[in-house]
């Protein structure tokens, strides 16, 4: 975890598992405390008073800004077209503006022509839209059998990006992202331990 500096002093007390801090409810899981000269993970219930508080954040995640929870999905589709059409309805949904029939033939067209496999069963399928002026990512781990069009190699995690035409820096950035988690050993680990949704946007947020 990363330790920033919040305050140097405030008048807190104890709730259950919350702190009243400055007037506001704060869950204690999130503070780290020096009382006394002594340090707290846990806020001891029998103390209030004076103390030192930290916050305590995880590090700030740049590969999950153009996602979400909800665009974080295990699918049984078997065939990468349909799959593409799933995955862009979820964030056509809350980006009505996208032309889904018009991403979708782009995404077919380029696995046509080449494999989006970039290494370890992972596939970065990636196009341009005029429609979006920020990147959109959505992430489906494949639960059936599914293969690339081009060479039959399974697939066993699709990362989508979606960006806007005109800001192909942006676009490469995303990639790069992807690239660099998927690099390291222990993310492959956890997106193919993943047994639901949620334990797969666990793994890309502790990546």
């Amino acid at each position: 975890m990363l330790v920033t500096w919040l305050a140097t002093a405030a008048l807190i007390y104890f709730c259950e598992d919350q702190i009243v801090l400055g007037g506001d409810l704060v869950p204690s899981h999130h503070l780290l405390l020096e009382i006394d000269g002594e340090i707290f993970l846990d806020p001891p219930s029998e103390k209030s008073g004076p103390a030192r508080v930290f916050y305590l954040q995880p590090p700030k995640n740049e590969l999950l800004g153009p996602t979400k929870p909800e665009w974080v999905i295990l699918s049984e589709q078997e065939n990468l077209h349909d799959l593409f059409s799933d995955m862009l309805d979820l964030v056509c949904a809350e980006h009505p503006a996208l032309n889904k029939l018009k991403l979708l033939a782009a995404l077919d067209q380029r696995e046509a022509e080449f494999s989006s496999l970039i290494g370890y069963q992972i596939s970065l399928p990636h196009v341009y839209c005029k429609e979006t002026r920020e990147p959109l990512m959505i992430v489906a781990k494949a639960m059936g059998h599914l293969a690339s069009p081009v060479g039959g190699e399974p697939i066993s995690t699709i990362f989508m990006i979606i960006s806007p035409k005109d800001q192909p820096e942006v676009h490469l950035e995303q990639i790069s992202k992807v690239a660099k988690f998927i690099s390291k050993e222990k993310n492959r680990f956890a997106l193919a331990a993943a047994k639901d949704e949620a334990e797969l946007f666990y793994a890309l947020e502790r990546g």
